[in-house]
C-alpha cells in the first residue's frame, strides 16, 4: 500500500511540474 501512495505521489508531483 505504502508503496502505491509513493508511485502517486510521484506520478502527481510529474503532473503539477507539467502544468
Amino acid at each position: 500500500m505504502q508503496k502505491e501512495e509513493s508511485n502517486i505521489s510521484k506520478f502527481n508531483s510529474e503532473v503539477q511540474s507539467s502544468q
